[in-house]
C-alpha cells in the first residue's frame, strides 16, 4: 500500500497477449480496486511489431474498457520519446479523472437536494397537515426493521384487497391472543396508494370511523386494535372474524379449484350471515351514525365454527363517512 501511494503511474510492456499475462492483469486490477485511494494511472506499452497489431490491438482495447488499464501507449517508442508519450498520456488520465470527479460531485448534489425536496415533500404531505388538519393519522415512527413483521404481528398471506392497500393476515406472537381473535393487517403504501390532499382526507375519515367504532363495538363489525405510521407505510391492525372472506367462501362453494370438490353452504348458514350483515348495518347506521358505503363479500369476513356455526363481521371501511343526523350521507 505504501509503495502504490508513493507511485506515480505503473507502466507495463507486454509482447503477444497469453494466459500468463491474462492473469497476471486480472490479479492486478484485483489489487488496485482493493486500494483504490492509493491505486496510481496503469498505462500499458505493447510491444509488438506491425504484422500482428491487429491480434493485439482488440486485446488492448478489452484492458482498457474493462478498466484493467487506463490507457495504452502506441508505437513501441524508446528513451525520450517513451517518457513524453507516458507524460502525454498520464495527462489525459489526469484530465479524465478530474471531468469524471467533477461529473460525480454534480449527480451527488443532485440526488442531494433530490433527497432534501422528497424529504420536504413528505413532511408538507404526512406531519404538517397531521398536526393541524388530520388529527386521526398517527405521527410517523421509523420504518420496522423486518418487512412481515410489525406491531408484534407477523404479517401472512392477503385476505382482500382494500381502497388503499392489502389487507393481510397477522399471527401475534402472544399465544391467548392468537387463540381468541382473527387479525387482519391493512397495509397501505403511501408513496403509491396516497397521491393527494383528498386521499390524505379520505384516510383521515377512516381512522375516524375506525375510532368511533372501537368505541361502540358490536359483534358483527370489525374493531381497530392498533394503527402505526412510518415514512412509507400505513398500517392498520384489525379484528376481524375469520382469515377468508365471504367471497372466497362463495367461491369455494360454486367454483372450487380444479380438483376439489365444492364447499357447500347450507340455508341456514346463509340465512345467519344476512342475519348478522343486517345487525352490522343497523348498529352502523342507528348507534354508531356511520355509512359503510362500499358493502360487498370482499369487505366481509367469515369463521365457520364446528357445527355449522357461521361467525361474520364487516370491514373494508376506507370509503366510509360519518353520518350527520338530518343529513344525506353524499361525500367523505
Amino acid at each position: 500500500d505504501v509503495e502504490l501511494a508513493q507511485t506515480t503511474a505503473l507502466v507495463i510492456f507486454a509482447g503477444v497477449p497469453t494466459e500468463d499475462q491474462e492473469t497476471c492483469f486480472q490479479d492486478l486490477a484485483k489489487h488496485l480496486r482493493e486500494h483504490p485511494l492509493a491505486a496510481p494511472p496503469v498505462l500499458l506499452v505493447p510491444l509488438v511489431g506491425r504484422s500482428n497489431v491487429a491480434d493485439v490491438r482488440g486485446w488492448v482495447e478489452r484492458l482498457v474498457r474493462h478498466s484493467i488499464v487506463d490507457d495504452a501507449v502506441w508505437g513501441t517508442p524508446a528513451g525520450y520519446a517513451l517518457a513524453l508519450s507516458v507524460q502525454a498520456k498520464l495527462l489525459s488520465v489526469s484530465v479524465q479523472l478530474d471531468r469524471l470527479a467533477e461529473e460525480v460531485d454534480k449527480r451527488t448534489d443532485v440526488a442531494d437536494e433530490k433527497e432534501h425536496l422528497l424529504e420536504t415533500m413528505e413532511y408538507m404531505r404526512w406531519q404538517y397537515p397531521r398536526s393541524r388538519l388530520f388529527r386521526a393519522i398517527p405521527p410517523t415512527h421509523p420504518e420496522p426493521e423486518e418487512d412481515n413483521r410489525v406491531l408484534g404481528y407477523t404479517l401472512g398471506r392477503k385476505i382482500s384487497r382494500g381502497a388503499f392497500g392489502i389487507v393481510r393476515s397477522a399471527t401475534s406472537g402472544r399465544p391467548q391472543e392468537a387463540q381468541s381473535q382473527c387479525t387482519g393487517m391493512l397495509v397501505v403504501d403511501k408513496h403509491k396508494s396516497v397521491r393527494s390532499f383528498g386521499d390524505m382526507m379520505v384516510i383521515n375519515t377512516f381512522l375516524t370511523v375506525m375510532d368511533r367504532l372501537s368505541r361502540s363495538p358490536h359483534s358483527n363489525v370489525t374493531r381497530l386494535l392498533q394503527c402505526y405510521s412510518s415514512p412509507k407505510h400505513l398500517f392498520v391492525c384489525l379484528q376481524l372474524a375469520g382469515p377468508q372472506t365471504l367471497f372466497t367462501r362463495l367461491c369455494q362453494r360454486d367454483s372450487p379449484a380444479r380438483g376439489a370438490a365444492p364447499l357447500a353452504l347450507s340455508s341456514a348458514s346463509m340465512q345467519t350471515i344476512a342475519a348478522q350483515i343486517s345487525s352490522a348495518i343497523c348498529h352502523l347506521h342507528l348507534v354508531a351514525e356511520v355509512c359503510h358505503r362500499d358493502i360487498k363479500p370482499e369487505n366481509i369476513s367469515v369463521a365457520e365454527q364446528d357445527g355449522g356455526q357461521v361467525d361474520v363481521k364487516l370491514f373494508g371501511f376506507e370509503l366510509s363517512a360519518v353520518q350527520r343526523k338530518g343529513e344525506t350521507c353524499k361525500r367523505a
